[in-house]
């Protein structure tokens, strides 16, 4: 007759304590290596969105797309339908060039909300935008709380010439003060030649709208200045406009507990001007006024 040993407690025991120690080591591995294949996706997401900004801007005598939501359409308003919005986004000028419309959309961010008057086109990533050109800011519609970044550029851009030379006294923004702003971002104004440096120049990037630590998503602007980048002024009104902002890895978003400063930091997946994609630090993108990757031509004083 043979004779079966049972499992002591103590055995069992030691089996699950074994089991729970390879657990607590391997899980923390496993959301790593989930987080880098969602942070992977996100950056095809965005070099796919970079090629087709280029490709339409080869299609359109070689100028950039004139607008990145609906906030530049003449109808903007409560009243105005999504088609008469798709005219003014860049979801929709740009769908000839891109497969799907969830390359817009990041795979570990939040479900955009239902599509709505005034914001129809949700995005996930945002677009290095110059609002020189916008026609339709009033003052019902763009004010230094809402939209301060538009104000600006609209009454007192001037400060930098159209070749990006600062001449001017600085602007007052949200609280800070802001050298020329005319050397930034794209608008249709704007020609894939007038960049110097195309591999040194942001054209689309991870981002998002902030208030406090809560984000929303974007709706297609993107303002990267550094001043954005650190809300210091206990009084900055521009927590709401759309930012670079770390969705994967190395993302930290604090808020002080008084005066409602708000801090972002970590890595962004960006789209250059010259089609690459890459991952970096904020901190890296710039440097100083004269160096960063947000100017067209950061060298020009």
């Amino acid at each position: 007759m043979i004779s079966r040993r049972a499992f002591t407690l103590i055995e069992l025991l030691v089996v699950i304590a074994i089991i729970a120690i390879l657990a607590a080591i391997l899980f923390p591995v496993f959301a790593q290596a989930k987080d880098a294949a969602k942070k992977s996706v996100g950056l095809s997401n965005v070099k796919q969105v970079d090629l087709a900004y280029i490709m339409y801007s080869g299609d359109y005598d070689d100028t950039y797309i004139f607008s990145v939501t609906e906030r530049n359409s003449p109808q903007y308003s409560t009243s105005e339908t999504q088609a008469q919005a798709a005219a003014f986004s860049a979801r929709a000028l740009t769908a000839p060039y891109i497969k799907s419309d969830q390359l817009w959309k990041d795979p570990s961010t939040q479900q955009w909300p239902v599509p709505a008057p005034e914001q129809w086109w949700t995005v996930d990533y945002g677009t290095n935008f110059n609002e020189a050109n916008f026609q339709n800011i009033e003052g019902s519609l763009y004010n230094a709380a809402n939209a301060p970044f538009a104000q600006a550029y609209q009454t007192a851009s001037t400060s930098g010439s159209a070749d990006g030379s600062f001449t001017g006294s600085a602007v007052s923004l949200c609280g800070e003060s802001v050298p020329g702003l005319s050397d930034f971002g794209i608008n249709d104004s704007v020609t894939q030649t007038s960049v110097g440096q195309p591999a040194n120049f942001i054209l689309i990037g991870d981002a998002a709208r902030l208030t406090g630590i809560a984000w929303t998503p974007s709706r297609g602007g993107l303002y990267p200045q550094p001043w954005t980048f650190d809300d210091s002024s206990s009084s900055f009104s521009c927590k709401t406009q759309s930012r670079p902002f770390p969705h994967h890895g190395d993302a930290v978003v604090t808020a002080s507990t008084s005066g409602g400063t708000t801090f972002v930091s970590g890595g962004v997946n960006l789209g250059y001007a010259d089609g690459h994609a890459k991952w970096r630090n904020l901190s890296q993108t710039w440097r100083t006024y004269d160096d960063n990757d947000w100017r067209r031509n950061p060298t020009t004083p």
